[in-house]
C-alpha cells in the first residue's frame, strides 16, 4: 500500500530534515533533532510504501520531548535552530539522543515519552500525500 508519493529523490541530510519536520508537526514542538546515523535509507523519486520508511528508520526508536532552556541545550543544536539560550523551548528527539545526552553529562532532562518514532513517521507521511 503506497504511503505517498515522493517528487524527488531526497539525499540523507534531506531525509534527516523531514523527519525532523515530521516530529515538530506531530508533537507540536518548536525544533526537533535527530542525530544523523538515524537515517539509514533515503526516498526515491515515486511511491512511498512503508518498507521504505522501515528501510530508512530501522530502529525501535521512541519518540521523546522535553522542555528546556536554549542554555541547557549543546550549542550545535543552538546553532542549527537559530535559538535563542534565554528562551525556553519544547524540543522533540527519539529516545536515542536522550541516552547519549546523559552519557555525555549534558544534565538531567524531564522526558515525556511518546510512541514509536517510525510509525508517527508512517502517519506523517500518509497525510502529506506527496513529498516534495
Amino acid at each position: 500500500i503506497d504511503l505517498a508519493i515522493a517528487g524527488r529523490d531526497f539525499s540523507r541530510k534531506e531525509m534527516k530534515e523531514l523527519f525532523e519536520r515530521a516530529l515538530v508537526e506531530e508533537t507540536d514542538a518548536d525544533f526537533a533533532y535527530i542525530n544523523p546515523g538515524a537515517v539509514r535509507a533515503v526516498f526515491y523519486e515515486g511511491p512511498l510504501l512503508e518498507r521504505d520508511v522501515w528501510n530508512a528508520m530501522p530502529f525501535e526508536d521512541y519518540i521523546a520531548t522535553v522542555t528546556i532552556a536554549g542554555s541547557e541545550l549543546p550549542a550545535f543544536i543552538v546553532e542549527e535552530h537559530g535559538l535563542d539560550p534565554e528562551q525556553e523551548y519544547r524540543f522533540a528527539t527519539i529516545d536515542f539522543v536522550v541516552a547519549q545526552w546523559h552519557k555525555r553529562g549534558l544534565g538531567a532532562l524531564q522526558v515525556e515519552h511518546g510512541e514509536l518514532f517510525r510509525d508517527l513517521l508512517i502517519r506523517w507521511i500518509r497525510k502529506q500525500e506527496r513529498l516534495d
